[in-house]
């Protein structure tokens, strides 16, 4: 199965008899016999500190895993501006400032600073 999912290939697991999917409980499996094979990537510690973990410690791991996109998605669903909002917000800044330039500007010119 790691062969598989190395190679680009995407799996669905579901169990034969309630029909319930398990496909995360069988890549931790995998996962885990990896390590038990000395080819993980967990350390002990991390390991430890996982399973120590409260659940919104373990949310930001999974944040992690994640794709960029995803990112994005999580944090405007918790009102954190994503890349996209500060640059937006940059752009306004540049053109009111811009607006503030040009109003100081016929200001001076017509001598009422």
């Amino acid at each position: 199965m790691g062969k598989l999912i190395r190679g680009g290939g995407e799996i669905v697991v579901t169990d034969s008899v309630s029909g319930e999917e398990i496909t995360a409980h069988i890549l931790t499996q995998v996962i885990m016999g990896q390590e038990k094979r000395g080819q993980g990537i967990f350390s002990h510690g991390l390991l430890m500190e996982l399973i120590k973990a409260r659940l919104d410690t373990l949310a930001a791991v999974k944040l992690l895993l994640q794709s960029p996109a995803d990112w994005e998605g999580w944090l405007s669903s918790i009102d954190i501006p994503t890349r996209q909002d500060v640059e937006k917000l940059s752009i306004e800044i540049d053109n009111l400032s811009r607006a503030i330039n040009v109003v100081g500007q016929k200001e001076k010119e017509s001598g009422g600073e």
